[in-house]
């Protein structure tokens, strides 16, 4: 346990080099004698750990930082910024790509000279293309060296020669998309459901350098040839003329199907690349294939097939063993399984390494052809093992309080890997071959002023003898007499879980709530990974029964510790956790007083007629068809138990979510307001989809949540008034100058609506279809971002390039690592195809029912 005294007291430098058995209790500075609870506000200016590159010889680290906009400092509206950071040293680093950019997909060029991203400059570009910058330079010298001029490249890996680029991009523009636009800027904007899909291709771009890029500055450097230097014509002497570029044409790779992530092995051999049939959510989920091709000549050496859903994959550096996560069967909820095969052997056995064991991998990496190191999630805890080419256990080392969510060589023996505590989001820290750790960033570095609650793991026995672990935040300053008002956090998925680590977001009240004397309860229920696949299974054909009787059985012994004061226990939760949310506000509703539900379900036959996943649904959820038994789908519906509903509740949602759509909110919101006198309130997110992205719905999301706690939870009154329509936003929104207070606060009010029209309340910045995609892949894997990333029935492809990659619980920004999704979007809407009508509704304000 690491209670708020522990963390007053004195500890180490971070820089000091520690064991990673005793790192946990050392991973803050001291804290001063001032420490203050946490805050929305400071929830709203937390930036978080992004993407990661590691240079071939593991000494040079490239890492993104994304951020929000600062309301309080008049910052435009909107999601999350990334700038980009570089370092051979630990705490000790540089912004090479500023915020304003927003870059995407970092890499680092075979050499390790060049560091590579996606990006478009708007006022030069008409398509995304990857931008390079020589290793060192800090004065802004990007260039672009590969690009496309029919579309944007959305995804890329270097091949082993540093010539050229293995890449994703869009479809090349044709001559009927061009009168689709046309079309469009005359009225005709109709839009075919679900039939004009996006389409994409993988080809071999060559890196184009223009004549000075990336030149060292000592002369004697500068003379020496650069891997990355135009090629000159056969018979050319050096020095003769002007170098002339003969780099090839872009060169197409042939795969049928919808084309997500890559690989590309060490030696240059083969590249693996995940497709499905379309680019339907539902198909990416639940039928994506991972297919060989042997660089050279595109020709398709094997195709991987599996049941079910993917996660990462990697190929040996030698290109001999493709090892990847996935689903052990279609009706697996989560990719979890670690699976080995032969690469180019076409029907080759594929040897599940860890099937049937109480665990959860969650990212591999090789280093070298012998290992492959793997993030090993076993409950609420972390561990990094090592395997061998044949799948064999070499070494485990435990996270100890760290919760490790990513892998990457650093060379000789040593790993960088992102994990994240109970009192910061994810961070680098680098395992040293004898297993010592450094901590290699410090991004929120004014976390150390805060106190938090002590946070454990509790384990309990539900009715039928299962147990069931969950995480526990108590209050900061301890547990009072007779139990403190306790919130249950319930993750979405439910294929997902908690972890013993950083839990606070803007959905999330972890620490936030602790503060305000609350505790929070995070339960893994059956459903969750980390436990095994027979414990995920075991929710199914289930809805409402077993998965959330164990979210209530945990009453009981949480009480009986004396955490828990019975007549004050609320709820909330996101997707399936909204589901939890509802369904304990009407079926269960004698035993919480307070409920906070938001993009939550709450008609189980009318769901399946309007989520883009009907078919993941059944397979990993329902077990069933509505039509095979709709009265059995309405029984374990929220809305069938509205008319006894006692509990308080508030109802958030995304107006653009296509995941859950909306009207499942509308729905219960409705019943309850017509069947009962109980106090609901129904707020809707113009813009936003499958959880917020903007900073100011995210804030906002925050306040409301909170104050609806405290009305009626701290109270127990479920009686009470529905606090004002409007939060108050004078904390983030300061106040203007006025020559009397009266005046002043007439001119506050003023100004805070005129922000709020300006802002994410009147036009947000509406997310494009494959970015809501992309966001609720991440916010059912993590279970509260809304998430980020990351994750989930919905686990997000795996990063465009292996040397980057993200995780965390609501670490991952919503909208990180989806500039490609982003560029791609607009190819489709540049050239005229639908996308969704939702994009281009004029949005006028966030809504209160």
């Amino acid at each position: 346990m690491l209670g708020s005294e522990t963390l007053r007291g004195a500890c180490k430098a971070l820089t000091t080099v520690l064991t990673l058995v005793l790192l946990t209790p050392f991973l803050m500075c001291s804290r001063r004698a001032s420490a203050r609870p946490m805050t929305p506000e400071d929830v709203s200016r937390l930036v978080y750990l992004g993407e990661v590159a590691v240079s071939p010889n593991g000494r040079t680290v490239a890492f993104a930082r994304n951020a929000l906009p600062d309301l309080s400092k008049g910052e435009k509206n909107g999601g999350f910024k990334t700038s980009v950071y570089v370092t051979e040293n630990p705490l000790s680093s540089e912004e090479t790509v500023p915020r304003e950019m927003d870059v995407g997909s970092l890499a680092f060029s075979p050499d390790g000279r060049i560091l590579s991203f996606l990006w478009r400059d708007r006022e030069e570009d008409d398509h995304r293309g990857v931008y390079g910058m020589k290793v060192g330079d800090r004065g802004g010298g990007w260039r672009k060296i590969a690009s496309l001029e029919d579309s944007s490249i959305h995804r890329y890996a270097w091949l082993p020669d540093g010539q050229s680029l293995l890449c994703v991009a869009g479809r090349p523009r044709v001559e009927a998309d061009d009168l689709r636009r046309d079309e469009r800027r005359l009225g005709f904007t109709a839009r075919v459901h679900e039939e004009e899909r996006s389409d994409n291709r993988v080809l071999a771009v060559p890196v184009e350098v223009g004549e000075g890029l990336f030149e060292d500055e000592e002369e004697e450097e500068a003379s020496e040839e650069s891997p990355l230097s135009p090629r000159t014509e056969a018979g050319e002497e050096e020095g003769e003329g002007e170098a002339k570029d003969v780099s090839e044409p872009p060169r197409e790779i042939s795969l049928s199907g919808y084309k997500g992530a890559l690989r590309v092995s060490a030696d240059g051999s083969l590249a693996a690349v995940s497709v499905t049939p379309t680019s339907a959510v539902d198909e990416r989920m639940m039928n994506s294939t991972i297919h060989i091709v042997r660089v050279s000549d595109g020709s398709l050496v094997r195709t991987v097939d599996t049941e079910g859903k993917i996660g990462d994959f990697d190929l040996s550096p030698d290109g001999q063993i493709l090892a990847f996560i996935a689903g052990v069967d279609v009706h697996d909820p989560g990719a979890t399984t670690l699976y080995m095969t032969e690469a180019a052997r076409a029907g080759g056995e594929l040897k599940g390494v860890n099937e049937g064991k109480p665990e959860a991998v969650t990212d591999i990496a090789w280093s070298g052809n012998s290992r492959l190191a793997a993030v090993v999630h076993k409950g609420a805890r972390s561990l990094l093992r090592l395997y061998d080419r044949y799948g064999a256990v070499l070494d485990e080392t435990e996270g100890g309080e760290l919760i490790f969510t990513s892998v990457r060589p650093a060379g000789g023996g040593a790993f960088f890997l992102r994990a994240h505590h109970p009192t910061h989001p994810t961070e680098l820290f680098l395992l040293s071959a004898n297993k010592t750790v450094h901590r290699w960033t410090d991004t929120n570095p004014w976390l150390s002023d805060l106190d938090f609650g002590a946070q454990r793991t509790v384990t309990y026995t539900a009715r039928d003898g299962q147990a069931i672990e969950g995480v526990l935040v108590e209050p900061v300053g301890g547990v009072p007499e007779g139990g403190a008002p306790t919130i249950f956090d319930i993750h979405g998925g439910p294929e997902s879980h908690e972890s013993n680590g950083w839990v606070t977001g803007y959905t999330g009240p972890g620490q936030i709530a602790a503060g305000r004397g609350y505790a929070v309860f995070l339960p893994n229920y059956r459903g969750s990974t980390g436990y095994g696949v027979a414990f995920s299974k075991d929710h199914q054909r289930d809805y409402g029964g077993k998965e959330f009787n164990d979210i209530v059985d945990a009453i009981q012994p949480l009480q009986a510790e004396g955490v828990l004061d019975p007549s004050r226990v609320g709820i909330t939760g996101g997707s399936y956790g909204g589901f939890a949310t509802a369904w304990a506000s009407t079926n269960l509703t004698d035993l919480f007083v307070a409920g906070v539900m938001s993009i939550g379900i709450s008609n189980q036959v009318s769901k399946w007629g309007t989520t883009d996943i009907p078919n993941e649904m059944f397979l990993v959820h329902a077990r069933l068809w509505p039509w095979d038994d709709w009265l059995w789908l309405l029984e374990r519906s929220p809305v069938f138990y509205a008319g006894q509903a006692r509990t308080p509740l508030l109802i958030l949602h995304g107006e653009e979510d296509t995941r859950v759509s909306p009207s499942q909110s509308e729905e219960l919101y409705r019943h309850i307001k017509v069947r009962t006198d109980t106090p609901v309130r129904l707020v809707t997110y113009p813009g936003e989809g499958h959880g917020n992205r903007n900073a100011a719905s995210r804030y906002d999301f925050n306040l409301r949540m909170l104050e609806w706690f405290e009305v009626y939870l701290k109270s127990g009154d479920r009686k009470a008034p529905l606090p004002p329509p409007s939060p108050d936003l004078s904390l983030i929104l300061p106040p203007v100058n006025a020559s009397s207070e009266s005046e002043a606060m007439l001119n506050q009010s003023r100004t805070n609506q005129d922000r709020l029209r300006e802002g994410a309340h009147r036009k947000p910045v509406a997310p494009t279809t494959a970015e809501r995609k992309r966001e609720t892949e991440i916010f059912e894997k993590t279970g509260d971002q809304a998430v980020e990333r990351e994750v989930s029935p919905h686990t997000p492809s795996p990063p465009s390039s292996h040397s980057s990659w993200l995780g965390g619980r609501d670490d991952l920004p919503w909208d990180a690592s989806t500039e490609e999704d982003k560029e791609e979007e607009e190819d489709l809407t540049s050239s005229g195809l639908s996308v969704d009508p939702l994009i281009f509704r004029e949005t006028k304000g966030l809504r209160v029912h």
